[in-house]
């Protein structure tokens, strides 16, 4: 979280902290990507390449990753689309004849 100390200057907390590595031989060959929902209910990271993380946040302090496998290789962007019942996820994604692709997912908080 992000609070306000004693002399007026911002400061950045760290409440839980985990690993998220996977034993997948492709990092990412962008870069990685964090995103959180506007709600405050989901953290998505963009770490490997075709390879989404998950991580519902919950009141209890304790982080589950999920992994959601995409096509997508080549993601250069994305981020929380408001507007939806659900969490939703936008993607850009550089195709390999180099034209850009957007596509949305709807990420269901019960899974």
């Amino acid at each position: 979280s992000c609070e306000l100390n004693s002399e007026g200057a911002y400061e950045i907390l760290t409440r839980v902290h985990g690993n998220i590595k996977d034993i997948v031989p492709r990092n990412s060959s962008v870069h990685m990507i964090t995103i959180v929902n506007s709600h405050k209910q989901l953290i998505a990271i963009k770490c490997y390449d075709g390879i989404l993380k998950l991580i519902p946040i919950n009141a209890d302090k304790q982080l589950n990753a999920s992994t959601l496998r995409m096509d997508d290789l080549n993601v250069i962007d994305m981020a929380f689309m408001d507007g939806y019942e659900n969490p939703t996820i936008g993607l850009i994604s550089k195709e390999p004849n180099s034209k850009l692709l957007l596509k949305i997912y709807e990420v269901d908080p019960n899974s």
